[in-house]
């Protein structure tokens, strides 16, 4: 008699124990169900975190903000090997088309996009002076030279009517990163730091005689400016 009660309450037990496993499965199995496709979609999208200004950074990348200024000369005269003759002409616009700007890594053959499409600019406006061109995060890093490509045209606006100028020597330059805007000889590399702002800024320098159909372009970067 006491075996069988043993038996019974042992069996007891044995139903017990499995209906809290059976309901546990079904419990975990219905939060895992309800759940899954958030918590991979929330994976999937984290962006890292929030600095204090509320700007969100991966753990791998940095802001680089580009800007742009303008040191153009633009001579209206008529030069000639025995003859200086003035001109009546007026300026009002240099446009040029920023097709492409890239930066290379540091012992990498790699280079990293900085705009996303074509960018016009009129260089008259931006002479003594600098505008933010973009702003985009990239992979922290040390960066050795910037690839700059523009439109082989440069429409020139004289006297009201557009005139169209070929970039003599080519239209796509690598360009190193100078220290300073005043210290052109002094070479240093492009620091991105993770969650952190970075600037560079990249100098025009044309030279255009409209009279002799002239238009030579030098380009700088600048880590300070």
């Amino acid at each position: 008699m006491g075996k069988v009660n043993f038996m019974h309450a042992r069996n007891k037990i044995t139903i017990i124990i499995l209906s809290l496993v059976v309901t546990g499965a079904i419990f975990g199995s219905l939060i895992t169900v309800r759940d899954f496709d958030i918590i991979i979609n929330d994976f999937n999208n984290f962006d890292g975190f929030a600095d204090p200004d509320g700007i969100i950074f991966p753990d791998w990348e940095g802001m680089l903000n580009l800007y742009v200024s303008s040191d153009t000369d633009v001579e209206t005269a008529n030069i000639t090997l025995l003859k200086y003759l003035p001109s009546d002409e007026t300026v009002s616009g240099i446009w040029v088309t920023v097709n492409q700007i890239q930066i290379k890594g540091r012992n990498s053959q790699k280079y990293t996009d900085v705009i996303d499409d074509p960018i016009k600019l009129n260089l008259m406006n931006l002479n003594d002076s600098m505008q933010m061109l973009n702003q985009v995060r990239i992979r922290a890093g040390n960066y050795t030279n910037m690839n700059l490509s523009l439109e082989g045209n440069v429409t020139i606006t004289i006297n009201g009517k557009n005139e169209t100028f070929t970039i003599q020597g080519g239209s796509s330059f690598i360009i190193p990163f100078y220290r300073h805007k005043y210290q052109n000889t002094n070479q240093a590399d492009l620091k991105v730091e993770k969650g952190k702002d970075t600037q560079v800024l990249v100098e025009f320098r044309f030279r255009i005689n409209t009279a002799n159909k002239i238009c030579i372009a030098i380009m700088n970067a600048y880590l300070t400016f």
